[in-house]
Parts: structure tokens; sequence; C-alpha cells
């Protein structure tokens, strides 16, 4: 379980999408992960919470933007976006008291924020613009009342305190709220929904059909007006003004001498300081110095990895993300045992081998015959599983 201040209850029974659900793309920041269950947390762009089962060797941590591939009720293909100093989820409040309140996440499981927590915690009544700290009425966290809704906005600082902020959002699950209004940069532009992040740090994703956002031409770091509403939890633009891009606040220069870039290799060094990649013929060793030890943490040589990096004015190359680049196979199970499963894939109609480690029971109720999604990542040689979604038998 995480180390927040919070105690949270999930259980595989209550995973969010059903196990017929096909695969799909889509991203999200990690809320919580169980290791113990194996069961994580993925608040998404609309501020809903889902639970998801992942592959036991996957590389999840709290507080971390990711792409992923759903695929029945579990999650695979994870690519790592970077850290997120804030996540707002939608939340129904069971009970409320001078020691804990109880809140229940969208995906149906309990949160429980203690005592200590709520001695730091704000909370607001809805104001005609939420984003004005002057329109916001202080109430106690004992005053919320059974049923209301609220939204929770946690935010991390460097130092790694947590910062809450609750708001009722609309009494006991009412309609849409009023039309409301947002100044800030964009942060991250998905298919259907953007990111805006205010001065004062404030983040607020917004949805917007697919045709008009891509026709609207956003880019990283423009300075945006939306005017949006709530429906149902998500915030819905109905208008933005794109003044351009903008130099101010998170988009200033930070002294590196360009963005981010990614590199692929073979691991041929690693440590909690350094990791040392091999492109391949004709193009040769990478090595990137890395600042926090948890970045190169469960990888060892011969994995074929992606590091995102950038390059410091001095020439150094600081990797700020490693991830293994993973790929994803699916066909009918031809063997399989404890260590090992072989497919009949079924885009090349040819066998492909997987490997895992036998103690983490990977392939555990799989049987000859059934249609299966495996995702992968390559490593000595060896297709190395990360997680399996099993579908039952064949048709």
């Amino acid at each position: 379980m995480n180390s927040r201040a919070v105690s949270l209850a999930i259980t595989l029974s209550a995973l969010s999408l059903p196990a017929s659900a096909v695969a799909a793309t889509d991203s999200g920041t990690v809320l919580s992960v169980d290791r113990v269950t194996h069961v994580v947390q993925i608040v998404d762009a609309g501020h809903v919470v889902h639970a998801y089962g992942y592959g036991k060797t996957m590389r999840l941590r709290d507080r971390i933007r990711i792409r992923f591939r759903v695929s029945g009720n579990r999650i695979t293909l994870v690519k790592n976006l970077g850290r997120a100093s804030v996540v707002s989820f939608d939340a129904t409040v069971v009970s409320s008291g001078a020691h804990a309140l109880v809140i229940r996440l969208s995906d149906g499981n309990d949160l429980t924020i203690d005592g200590k927590r709520l001695a730091h915690a704000k909370v607001s009544a809805p104001s005609a613009k939420r984003l004005t700290p002057a329109g916001t009425v202080a109430i106690t966290v004992q005053a919320l009342q059974p049923g209301e809704t609220v939204l929770v906005t946690e935010r991390t600082a460097a130092s790694g305190s947590v910062t809450t902020l609750i708001e009722l959002t609309g009494g006991t699950g009412g309609g849409p709220a009023s039309e409301e209004r947002v100044t800030g940069v964009v942060t991250d532009i998905e298919s259907n929904t953007f990111q805006v992040t205010t001065g004062s740090g404030s983040v607020l994703t917004l949805r917007m059909a697919q045709a008009t956002l891509a026709n609207l031409n956003l880019n990283y770091c423009d300075q945006v007006t939306a005017s949006y509403h709530q429906d149902a939890g998500v915030l819905v633009a109905d208008s933005v003004n794109d003044s351009g891009p903008s130099s101010a606040g998170i988009c200033a220069g930070d002294g590196s001498s360009g963005s981010e870039e990614e590199a692929s290799g073979a691991i041929t060094r690693v440590s909690a300081s350094a990791i040392t990649i091999d492109q391949g013929p004709g193009v040769g060793p990478l090595t990137f110095t890395v600042d926090d030890p948890s970045i190169t943490e469960g990888f060892g040589i011969g994995d074929v990895v992606d590091v995102t990096y950038s390059e410091d004015t001095n020439g150094t190359l600081d990797a700020s993300d490693v991830e293994y680049v993973e790929d994803d196979s699916t066909g009918v199970v031809i063997a399989v045992s404890a260590g090992s499963l072989t497919i009949t894939d079924d885009l090349t109609g040819l066998p492909d081998l997987f490997a895992a480690d036998p103690s983490d029971d990977m392939f555990d109720g799989i049987l000859v015959g059934d249609e299966v999604d495996v995702s992968y990542h390559p490593s000595l040689g060896a297709e190395i599983v990360d997680s399996v979604a099993d579908s039952g038998p064949s048709s």
C-alpha cells in the first residue's frame, strides 16, 4: 500500500471494467498501488477513479501520470508520463467527523482521510467561480453530510508534504454546474481532453469533442482562456481562446540545453546513480546520470528500455524516467507451464514463446486453448511477460 496517511480497501471484485471489455488505450494519474492484491487505482481525465488489476512486474508508483492499454479488467503496455504534483478526483461522502472523513470513490472503494490529514485540509462550499478564492466559503469537515458529492484535490510539494482541498460540487448528485472560466497554460493534450494549469498551480482537465479539439490546434504551453461546465463529474469545455505560446511560470526555460528526448537500447550497466544502454550497431552506447534511485530500481543488464532524458548545459545526459520497451501479442495458448507460455500469434500465425518467473504465478489458471493478450518486454534475448489478460476458451 502507499505511504500516504490514508487507509484504502481495494478488492478485485470492485474493478471498474467488465472482463469482456476490449483493449483500449487511455491515460490517467495513479492514485494508489496495492502491491498485495496487485490492484491500481487510476484517476481519469474526468476526475473519475477506476480500479484495475496489473502485472506483478509492472513498475507503478503513486502520483505518476501514465498512458496504458486496458484489456478486460487489467492494464497493460504502461508508459510513464512523469510525476503529477496535483491529482483531483470525485467522491461521495459516507461519513464525517473530527477524527476521520470517509468518502466513496467512483470505483466503489472507500477512502478514509484520518484526523492528521484533516487538520491540514481545506473545505469550501460551491461558488460561482470555483477558481476565485474570494468566491469560496470555508466550512468544517464535520459539516459535510452523507451523500454529498465532493471534488478532492491533493497537491504534493517537492518536500513530499500533501495539501488537501475538498470542495462541494453540487449537493447529492445534482445536475450540471453553471458556466465557469479558467485561464492558464496548456500542459497536456490528448485525443479528446486537454489540461490547463493556472498561475496558482491549479490543474483542470477539460473534455471536448475530438474533432473540435483537433481543429483548435492547441500546443503545449499555449496560453488559453476556456469556458466550461461540469456534467456528471466531467469538466466539459464550451469554448477556448488561444493566445499563443507562453514563456512564463512552468513554461519558462529550465537551464537545460533542450527539451526531453528518448533513447532506446539494451542495458549494459546499471546502478542507483547511472545507467548505460547500447543503442545497437552504428549508434553505440549512451550513459545517463540518475538523480532518483527509484528510476533504475528493478532493472537489470540485458533489459531493453526507453530512457527519457534531457541534456544539461554541461553536456551531461540526465535520465528522468526508464521504462521497459514493451510489446503486445494476442493469440491462442498451445503450451503453458509455471515459467513459460506459448501462443499461436493472431497476426503472424506463428508460435510465440514467453517467459516469466515461476514464483510469480503469472500463468496460473491459463489453459491450452485460451485466447490471451500478452504484454511483455525483451531481456537477454527472451520475451519476459509483464501481464497476461485471459479471455477464456477461444471461439
